[in-house]
């Protein structure tokens, strides 16, 4: 039955009749006596018939102004396909499929893999990331991109950017602690990890520690510091992580950690650095994040390492790789990567070794600006950035 109840207004004879149907009853208004005729049978699947070819006649309008003929899948590059289709057409009952409607065409470039730092690059500066930037970087991911984060955060510190993006709906990976992790997106399995020996880590502590220094470890949602400092009070704010003074800090080191960070002022902390580079040498891997922050890994871990091994896991060539940071610690990213980029408000030194710098900040969707022209668009990187030989 189409439908329970359907009402018809007719004229006959100058006077208005009213007809319902109910199941598979005909009858009249009790107030108007009407002979037991087909005409109300008649009127009832007329009006059937034509709301029927007015729904189909919609539908197929709708669709042949976007140039998608019923029954027929369209192709989307890199998207997969998408079909409108007709299913049943009965009097009973209209099915609409539709498969999968991307909302827009995909022209994509050769790269394979975007590797994309957070903070000051991904991350506007109130920590957010705008439609435009997330709208740019799902449309990449639509069509076949394997999107990595990388920083130096912490998977939970990580975990509400990817989910703004929907990493935990597609697959993807997370660099965390500069490349000590590698976690799956969808999922969230850590594939990949490695620490500190213990040696290493303690001889850096001491080292720190008698400089009059604070030292940082993170762990899950916790941030674990030797001694308050303002420069663990200001990453708490950032990370949203809580943080932990631990009385005898140096018994925790020795369990082992992902990293160790020594926060402090920008002027007497390199000093420390080139101190901690005559010691642990070859032991561990030194970088300063940020210029009140200096890094120790363990030795050959770094961001560049990491994406090396997803696009092995995946069997990407490095020249389909494109990598974006802003900072000393993305150094490495952007060296192995294909083309490496920087953005317009990085640290110099990152931008003086990029391949490509931005045109826009982080905070003037610089990111999605790249995308849309290198990735989504037709513009090439100029051959003179290649890497080729390197």
């Amino acid at each position: 039955m189409f439908m329970n109840i359907y009402t018809i207004l007719c004229a006959k004879r100058n006077k208005l009749l009213w007809f319902q149907c109910t199941s598979d009853l005909w009858f009249a208004d009790t107030k108007v006596l009407v002979p037991n005729t087909l005409f109300p049978r008649l009127c009832a699947l007329g009006g059937c018939f034509l709301f029927v070819h007015f729904v189909f006649f919609m539908v197929k309008s709708k669709t042949a102004g976007r140039g998608l003929p019923l029954n027929e899948p369209v192709g989307v590059k890199g998207a997969g396909s998408r079909q409108i289709s007709v299913e049943k057409l009965k009097l009973t009952q209209i099915t609409i499929e539709l498969n999968h409607i991307t909302g827009y065409s995909i022209t994509m470039s050769s790269f394979q893999m975007l590797a994309l730092d957070l903070d000051d690059t991904l991350l506007r500066s109130d920590l957010t990331i705008s439609y435009r930037t997330r709208n740019a970087v799902k449309r990449a991911e639509a069509g076949g991109i394997v999107l990595v984060l990388a920083s130096g955060r912490v998977p939970a510190a990580m975990e509400q950017f990817s989910r703004l993006l929907g990493m935990h709906k597609r697959s993807g990976y997370l660099i965390c602690n500069n490349g000590t992790i590698i976690r799956e997106s969808r999922g969230r399995n850590i594939v990949f990890e490695k620490k500190m020996d213990s040696k290493t880590a303690l001889l850096a502590y001491d080292l720190a520690n008698a400089e009059g220094f604070p030292v940082q470890i993170y762990d899950d949602d916790v941030l674990y510091v030797s001694k308050t400092n303002e420069f663990a009070n200001y990453d708490q704010k950032i990370t949203g992580l809580r943080q932990i003074v631990v009385e005898n800090f140096r018994d925790m080191v020795s369990q082992g950690c992902y990293k160790l960070i020594i926060p402090g002022d920008p002027m007497i902390l390199k000093p420390l650095e080139s101190l901690l580079r005559v010691y642990l040498g070859d032991s561990a891997t030194l970088f300063a994040s940020k210029p009140y922050f200096l890094e120790i890994l363990p030795a050959d871990t770094d961001k560049g390492t990491a994406l090396a091994w997803i696009a092995e896991r995946h069997g990407i060539d490095r020249s389909k790789v494109l990598a974006v940071g802003d900072s000393m610690n993305d150094e490495a990213m952007l060296r192995w990567a294909g083309i490496g980029v920087a953005m317009v408000n990085g640290d110099d030194r990152i931008k003086n070794m990029a391949d490509l710098v931005t045109d826009r900040s982080n905070d003037d969707d610089g990111v999605a600006d790249l995308i849309e022209r290198y990735i989504l668009g037709k513009e090439s990187i100029p051959s003179s950035s290649s890497k080729q030989g390197v």
